[in-house]
């Protein structure tokens, strides 16, 4: 494992800078919810800005992936539209290969011993619930297959509550996503091993069929709420 210098994450994050035109995502964040929130969401979770070579897209987002020992295990950069939805011209980048991933936001495991951890698949996500349910310690595991019991092991010991990400491929058995259905295997695997997980299916059960098409998750369906009420409260004001 390459060893990676604190320094090297301490140049991307704000580090009390404005956030202001920095990313479309963030700039986005900035309009819907109160700038302190997002500003303190940025620099809890970590996150690096680092500007596109071509200087068009503003700056990519770097979340760093720091593990509950505070050792800075990698980071992934990605890019986003102005809509929020990353832009898919790009891959989502591992920054350095030839290390091991772990968790986004593990590094703030011992900081809140006693809230409950919320695993969604995306890290945009995780930053984005941070802000909407800070009652749960946000946490993202990266991708559909990243929750296992290898990936989720530092949690042994606490309440977990997985959120899947919506799908239009259905479990023939359940008829749930098949990214719920598999999370909720592996939910049954760990709780027959002694730990403590739960699946919340509750966008499952609203989920419309343009949702499904869409591949939504509770961030999106959250980020879509907040700016409902934000545009109506504008029109209250005029």
């Amino acid at each position: 494992m390459k060893l990676i210098e604190f320094n090297i994450m301490l140049r991307t994050i704000l580090n009390n800078r404005s956030p202001i035109g920095r990313n479309p995502l963030i700039d986005l964040l900035l309009r819907v919810f109160p700038q302190q929130e997002v500003i303190n969401a940025c620099n809890r979770y970590l996150i690096g800005f680092q500007s596109f070579n071509t200087g068009t897209m503003g700056d990519a987002l770097i979340f760093w992936q720091v593990n509950e020992h505070k050792i800075i295990v990698n980071g992934k950069k990605i890019y986003y539209k102005f809509d929020g939805h990353r832009d898919k011209k790009y891959s989502p980048m591992v920054m350095y290969p030839e290390n091991p991933q772990c968790l986004f936001g593990l590094h703030l495991l011992k900081e809140f011993p006693d809230k409950k951890v919320a695993i969604v698949e995306s890290e945009k996500s995780a930053l984005i619930m941070s802000i909407v349910m800070p009652e749960y310690l946000w946490m993202a595991c990266g991708s559909l297959s990243n929750f296992s019991e290898k990936f989720l092991l530092p949690l042994r010991k606490r309440q977990i509550v997985g959120f899947p990400d919506l799908d239009s491929k259905r479990d023939k058995v359940s008829n749930y996503s098949i990214s719920a259905a598999q999370w909720i295997d592996t939910r049954y695997k760990l709780n027959s091993a002694g730990w403590n997980v739960r699946i919340d299916l509750n966008l499952e059960y609203k989920a419309t069929t343009p949702m499904r098409l869409a591949k939504e998750d509770i961030a999106d369906v959250a980020l879509r709420e907040a700016t409902a009420k934000q545009i109506n409260r504008l029109k209250r004001q005029l």
